[in-house]
């Protein structure tokens, strides 16, 4: 069974065609996996499909590296989907 962050790095991987050996915590998004805007948003917007959460936009504009997708999908997913709808509102 693949760990939400091993799910995460396949996702980077397919939508930047980049190999998942280069998806370490720390690489940036932009910079060192040549990211832009839109590549980041339909990321997110992937991992919000797969795992049933929602993220904020405020939340959108602080993920700069990979382990910042890591960290925000581990811990909300832990939060039930009704609770975070009502925190989000």
């Amino acid at each position: 069974m693949e760990t939400i962050a091993q799910k995460i790095k396949r996702t980077i991987a397919n939508s930047l065609g980049v190999d998942q050996h280069l998806l370490t915590y720390d690489a940036d998004l932009k910079h060192d996996l040549g990211a832009d805007s839109i590549d980041i948003l339909e990321i997110i917007t992937l991992l919000e499909n797969e795992f049933g959460v929602s993220v904020t936009h405020e939340k959108i504009g602080q993920i700069k590296r990979v382990g910042d997708l890591i960290k925000y999908f581990e811990e909300t997913k832990l939060i039930p989907l009704h609770s975070q709808k009502l925190s989000a509102a």
